[in-house]
């Protein structure tokens, strides 16, 4: 990955005006893998099995090749860094 955050964050939802924050504006990544399956009757069904999240606030102006994320496998309610 390579990354330059920067800019001032902007909401717009698409109703009423924009709105323009004085915070600097950063790239996220959020990885949810799933169990999915499907009953006898076609419903669908999915079960969360692994979850990632990084933020990026700092400029990385270099390629990182072979990067990893690190992921959180079953119920992570649990851990220290579990935000709900």
């Amino acid at each position: 990955y390579k990354v330059e955050p920067g800019g001032k964050q902007i909401k717009a939802t698409g109703f009423g005006r924009q709105q323009k924050f004085d915070i600097q504006n950063n790239a996220e990544v959020c990885v949810l893998l799933q169990q999915r399956w499907e009953d006898e009757d076609g419903n669908v069904y999915a079960k969360r099995v692994g979850t990632a999240y990084e933020r990026y606030d700092k400029p990385v102006t270099e390629w990182q090749n072979n990067y990893r994320i690190a992921f959180k496998y079953g119920d992570i309610t649990q851990d220290a860094d579990y935000k709900p």
